[in-house]
């Protein structure tokens, strides 16, 4: 597979089609870290997600909603 070619595509794409792809393809990540054990990623990646999820419990009103983000994003191409 060609990174780069995929890249240049999906940047071509409108900012509605570009959310979609991304919230698509962050939900096959997610589904793929559901399904792997702990010990299937480098330690550096644990540690990254570990502190990721300790931020998200210990400040809770920092999480902004995934249909606000789009909302915006869509809001600042019209513009």
């Amino acid at each position: 597979m060609d990174v780069e070619l995929t890249y240049k595509q999906v940047v071509g794409l409108p900012i509605a089609e570009r959310l979609s792809f991304a919230q698509r393809l962050w939900q096959s990540v997610s589904d793929e870290i559901e399904e792997s054990a702990p010990g299937d990623f480098p330690e550096d990646v644990r540690n990254e997600l570990d502190r990721r999820v300790a931020f998200s419990i210990s400040h809770p009103a920092a999480a902004v909603a995934w249909e606000e983000v789009e909302k915006e994003a869509i809001a600042r191409e019209a513009q």
